[in-house]
């Protein structure tokens, strides 16, 4: 073969490796604008499934939201805002066995989100387990919390698992979590007064008291912190204290039950 001859040949096969070349790289670029094109098109049709599961959540029909909400988590399985719509719809029709299958399986991917940590303590606690919600909504106050004002987040969290504890009638475990809760209030009036209520309830009346006179000498015309406290030093037997704070908050217009009750008993004392 002549020298001719075969570069003739090999301009031939190199013309023809570069056009084979170029229809790998158009139909890899074909393949791909048709998958995400595809994929757009999935993301779209599980964003209306969610809309409208949203829709009939909001309206009521729990069931038919429930089936909506499959369908967008059957496109979009990665999706844990739909995830979590789902299992909130699942909690709501009382398929709870469903819903926590579907937040461990969300949990599994990432175990430190606060926010499904959260949705597990919150089902948990409507299933009544304590020792699981306890958990979990430890879990959540441990995790990864984002926004403005995450000390906030976390002291509501921890509000709401103690307010789940004492529905429990869980008195130490209750106490435990508002000592914590305390130590953290911010200089706020009505925070103070939110602890000293809980105090009461799991009959801790010198807390209580403590708190309700923090709020008293943060707002002096708080009259529910003015009558908070009263209560709490009448319960302790404090009498000069507590008529002190329970005229002050008479005088502010507090005719509450309690108070009147309490103001009725120093005096009928004093009487004897």
């Amino acid at each position: 073969m002549s020298e001719e001859e075969t570069v003739r040949i090999l301009r031939r096969d190199m013309l023809l490796l570069f056009v084979l070349a170029a229809c790998a790289v158009g139909l890899f670029l074909l393949t791909r604008t048709v998958a995400a094109r595809e994929g757009a098109i999935e993301s779209h049709v599980a964003a209306v499934w969610y809309q409208d599961g949203v829709s009939k959540f909001t309206a009521g029909a729990t069931e038919k939201s429930i089936e909506s909400f499959r369908k967008a988590t059957a496109i979009d399985r990665d999706n844990r805002k739909y995830v979590l719509a789902l299992a909130d719809a699942l909690a709501a029709g009382n398929h709870n066995v469903e819903a926590e299958q579907a937040l461990l399986r969300l949990r599994e991917l990432d175990p430190t989100s606060a926010e499904i940590n959260l949705h597990l303590g919150r089902l948990a606690a409507r299933s009544g387990n304590v020792q699981k919600a306890v958990l979990y909504y430890h879990s959540s106050l441990d995790g990864m919390w984002t926004g403005p004002d995450v000390a906030e987040q976390r002291r509501n969290i921890r509000i709401e698992l103690i307010r789940f504890l004492i529905s429990r009638h869980d008195q130490n475990r209750a106490l435990s979590e508002l000592l914590v809760l305390d130590s953290e209030l911010p200089d706020s009036s009505e925070a103070h007064v939110q602890a000293a209520k809980m105090f009461l309830q799991v009959d801790d009346s010198r807390h209580a008291l403590n708190d309700f006179s923090e709020a008293v000498r943060l707002d002096p015309h708080n009259t529910e912190a003015l009558a908070g406290a009263g209560d709490a030093a009448f319960r302790l037997g404090d009498d000069r204290k507590a008529r002190l704070y329970l005229e002050e908050a008479a005088a502010r217009g507090d005719q509450s039950p309690q108070t009147l009750q309490d103001l009725s008993l120093l005096q009928n004392g004093d009487a004897k």
